[in-house]
């Protein structure tokens, strides 16, 4: 049984640590209603954060071609399509080889071919590899995506566009196969990911059907930013939620501005939290669009 001694020592320690975080994060008296984490050591200390999350998001794993850590698998983007299917109440997909391996020869000719499109430039369809591996099919739908560092990220930009919503959620589709190749495409170190979904050939009577999802590539800014969110990987992701800590501190200090010292409240210092809350704002924006790449078709 722990001795009065140590728990007197724990209960100090658990003190200590809650003050720290109130003078860090929240704007009262004790602080002068100017928490640490926004004051010019506790910026510093953000930004030196931020940059080594950073360095390490860049960093690649042995092996990886692309500069992010990425972490694909069929079976992970498998179960991430499975998860979307099962909520909205249909019948799970089957892993199918030779889909795998029809996606896995789409994958490998974007990126030797250079093209981001579901028809390359020669004419050939998304069909012809479903007819290179011999899968015979009534109904089948492709999905591309390229400059995702998660299976999740990737599921979710899809579920974004209905196209890609319906190709993934479709009750017509029995199988699935995944194609995962990472390299140089137009200039820029990526991960392509290919989907073709697919249903074996059954009743002949029923008419087939192939199915592209229609998007162009293009987004507006709102979507554009929502997708790149989505592509980025936990380390980056890891920064984005330390700056908006940093965001909401300096609005809470922007709010108590009142109560700064005389001094303060007649110079420009009255208003450092929003200036703080609107740069780090502008430098979250700044990391979404250089690091979140990510495209679907």
């Amino acid at each position: 049984m722990p001795s009065t001694k140590y728990k007197s020592k724990n209960r100090g320690i658990h003190k200590k640590a809650a003050r720290g975080l109130l003078h860090t994060l929240i704007p009262h008296k004790g602080n002068g209603y100017r928490p640490h984490l926004i004051r010019p050591l506790g910026l510093l200390l953000v930004l030196a954060a931020v940059l080594a999350l950073q360095f390490l998001a860049i960093t690649p794993k042995v092996g990886s071609v692309k500069g992010a850590a990425t972490d694909f698998s069929r079976q992970s983007l498998l179960d991430e399509t499975n998860k979307v299917r099962e909520s909205s109440g249909a019948p799970l997909l089957n892993l199918n080889d030779k889909l795998n391996s029809a996606a896995g020869l789409k994958a490998r000719d974007i990126l030797v071919r250079q093209y981001w499109a579901h028809v390359a430039p020669d004419g050939t369809t998304p069909w012809y590899w479903f007819r290179e591996v011999n899968y015979r099919y009534d109904f089948a739908a492709e999905n591309l995506a390229k400059g995702f560092q998660t299976p999740l990220g990737v599921v979710a930009a899809w579920m974004d566009f209905e196209e890609h919503r319906n190709n993934m959620l479709s009750q017509d589709y029995q199988d699935v196969g995944f194609g995962v190749a990472e390299g140089t495409l137009n200039g820029e170190q990526t991960t392509v990911v290919v989907a073709m979904y697919g249903s074996p050939i059954g009743d002949p009577v029923v008419s087939g059907s192939e199915v592209l999802a229609t998007n162009d590539g293009s987004m507006n800014p709102i979507t554009r930013f929502g997708v790149g969110l989505q592509s980025l990987g936990p380390f980056t992701l890891g920064s984005i939620a330390l700056l908006s800590l940093t965001i909401v501190v300096g609005l809470l200090a922007h709010a108590f501005r009142d109560k700064l010292p005389a001094p303060m409240r007649k110079s420009w210092k009255r208003h450092h939290g929003l200036y703080t809350a609107i740069l780090t704002a502008g430098l979250v924006t700044a990391i979404i669009l250089l690091y979140g790449g990510g495209q679907i078709l």
